[in-house]
Parts: C-alpha cells; sequence; structure tokens
C-alpha cells in the first residue's frame, strides 16, 4: 500500500483515541531501533518520540505472549518500565526518553516522557528534573497486542535485509585481509 503523506509514508500501524496517538515508524530500523511517536491531537507540540532496540520488541512480545506482562502490570500499583532509560543528543543538548505501561480497568495505558538527561557514569542516559513532555494513549488489551505484534512482524520481516547487509559488510572486510 502506498502512503499519501509524508507523515505517514514509513508509518508501520497506530492506535488513536479521540485525544492521543501512538504511532510505529519503520524509518529508524536502519539503526536497529523502532520509533514510537506519542501526540496529543491538541497540542500537537506536546510529542514525545520513543526508539526500542529491536531486542525490546522481542522480549516485549515474547513476555505480551507468555502472559507475564499482563500479569506484572496488574500485581503492580505502579507503570512497569518498557524503557527506564533512553535517550540521545538532541539540539537543546541530552534529552532523555522513557516508556511505561499500566492497566486501569480494562484499558492498558502507554505512557511515554522526554525531558532534559545526563549521561551516567555507565553511559546511560538518566532524567535530570522533571519530564518537559508526556503523552499517554489508552487502548484495549487488544490494541496494545495488536500494536506490538505487528510491530514485531515489521522488524521480523525487515531482519533478512540486515543480515544480507551484515554478511555483505563482513565479506567485505574479510577481501581486505
Amino acid at each position: 500500500m502506498r502512503r499519501k503523506n509524508e507523515y505517514d509514508a514509513s508509518k508501520l500501524t497506530q492506535v488513536a483515541t479521540n485525544k492521543t496517538v501512538v504511532s510505529v515508524y519503520v524509518d529508524s530500523f536502519p539503526i536497529e531501533k523502532v520509533k514510537f511517536r506519542f501526540v496529543e491531537f491538541a497540542n500537537s507540540s506536546n510529542a514525545v518520540d520513543i526508539y526500542l532496540n529491536f531486542e525490546d520488541i522481542f522480549r516485549i512480545t515474547q513476555d505480551i505472549r507468555s502472559g507475564r506482562l499482563f500479569k506484572d502490570i496488574q500485581d503492580s500499583p505502579y507503570p512497569i518500565w518498557l524503557q527506564e532509560y533512553g535517550g540521545g543528543p538532541s539540539k537543546d543538548g541530552t534529552i532523555s526518553r522513557r516508556l511505561s505501561v499500566g492497566m486501569k480497568n480494562d484499558r492498558v495505558f502507554l505512557n511515554s516522557q522526554s525531558g532534559p538527561g545526563k549521561v551516567s557514569s555507565t553511559g546511560s542516559i538518566t532524567p535530570n528534573g522533571d519530564p518537559t513532555s508526556k503523552v499517554s494513549v489508552g487502548m484495549t488489551i487488544n490494541d496494545f497486542k495488536k500494536l506490538f505484534l505487528y510491530t514485531e512482524a515489521g522488524v521480523n520481516a525487515y531482519l533478512p535485509h540486515l543480515i544480507d547487509d551484515l554478511i555483505a559488510a563482513a565479506e567485505e572486510q574479510r577481501s581486505k585481509i
């Protein structure tokens, strides 16, 4: 399917409410990450981009399939961190990005936040003060499952391309020896 506008060109899937949306994009696949963009419709400047490693996608979907993730969420009075520390450099300095999931009644809430960050002694990026942007998207359990399982399918479809590139690079290195 050919997407019509630039915002949808690399969009894999999304879940939207009447106030917020979380969209998944493939444009970060070459760096082995999946981009989740959280946006408030009323205030589009309140947007948070979260980047999860391919390995994190597989861990989360495995926990969805086994039921472990939902058990952990139900057993905890607080949201579960899917990405506790993450981020990177930005034009305004270092940015911290965090992603959590929680449940209330029969709704799953994906909660994103970003704000100033600092690089720890181990190299991870941790929050340095309060978040400047927060967006939460509520959805049914089935929509949550579809969001992550469809994303995993997209990653799986991309992996042969990545492996081909890795093999070609290794063969090129070997030919120089």
